[in-house]
């Protein structure tokens, strides 16, 4: 099936300084796609290219089929966009902003939109100027979602909020795929919510994606291990390719690729007293992710 979003040879500049290098990504159909990475690494730059909202270079870019840079205003009816801040007059009502939307949007559905602000206890008489930061946020995925988008783009759409807004957020994204069928692209820096959400990772450092798999799979391979050993750790060197963290003591071991072969040729391993394996969550792998890209 053809990706909903492919890109091939993306760059992008702000002034000088370059942002993107070289990016490839495919988004396939109906996967939620985690960008991941540290500040400054192009995450929410892809996002902002991706509907022809900032100048690239790319050999070739497409949002279901369609060239951003040439076809901006189709792209942005077919895609729902959750900024990480939107600016609005403080006198602006909800009504407002909506009123101001819709013709924008072909497939604006006003009974959809005015569902999701009585689930979301908002308003459409507040103004922007008495919504909180979490209302704003909800008020920003109503209008990412009323039009039935196909692509959801969503800019940090967990950040900064409390636990009752993070989960409506949560709860409005994941109803919206589901009964929608939508695929979606997603920067976040709360790892909770991008195993809650996500079903691949791709990590972006230096304007590139370096790694995409499929989250249950970079799970299944990821290990923590702490290795016990007779004698000096500095003359024994471990099994496979892992990286070691700095410990006192016992080592322990970090592997992108643990299997069962590692583990038995390090239990059989004259030199191992004891092989224990270690709790670990996405920080961790991240982590292990990016040093092994450091390393390469």
């Amino acid at each position: 099936m053809k990706p909903v979003i492919h890109i091939r040879g993306l760059s992008a500049r702000y002034g000088r300084r370059r942002v993107l290098e070289g990016l490839n990504l495919d988004l396939p159909a109906g996967s939620v796609t985690a960008l991941v990475g540290s500040n400054g690494a192009g995450k929410s730059t892809l996002l902002r290219t991706l509907i022809g909202a900032h100048p690239c270079k790319a050999d070739a870019i497409e949002v279901l089929g369609m060239n951003p840079r040439r076809k901006k205003i189709a792209v942005r009816r077919a895609v729902g966009y959750f900024a990480d801040r939107t600016d609005l007059p403080p006198w602006m009502r909800i009504s407002d902003h909506f009123k101001l939307l819709e013709p924008m949007y072909p497939t604006w559905d006003a009974k959809h939109a005015a569902e999701m602000l009585e689930m979301f206890d908002l308003d459409a008489t507040q103004r922007y100027s008495e919504l909180s930061k979490g209302q704003k946020a909800l008020e920003n995925l109503v209008v990412a979602l009323a039009h039935h988008p196909k692509v959801l783009l969503l800019d940090e759409p967990f950040s900064g909020l409390d636990a009752i807004a993070r989960r409506r957020v949560f709860g409005g994204v994941l109803e919206h795929l589901r009964d929608a069928g939508s695929s979606a692209l997603m920067v976040s820096h709360s790892l909770v919510d991008v195993e809650r959400c996500a079903d691949r990772l791709a990590f972006m450092d230096g304007g590139r994606i370096t790694h995409v798999d499929d989250l249950e799979t970079l799970q299944s391979r990821f290990a923590r291990v702490r290795v016990q050993l007779d004698g000096d750790a500095e003359t024994w060197s471990a099994t496979g390719n892992p990286m070691v963290e700095e410990t006192e003591g016992d080592q322990v071991l970090v592997y992108l690729d643990w299997s069962d072969q590692i583990e038995a040729a390090l239990r059989s391993d004259a030199r191992v007293q004891q092989v224990e394996q270690l709790p670990r969550d996405l920080e961790d792998l991240l982590v292990a992710v990016d040093s092994r890209g450091e390393a390469a």
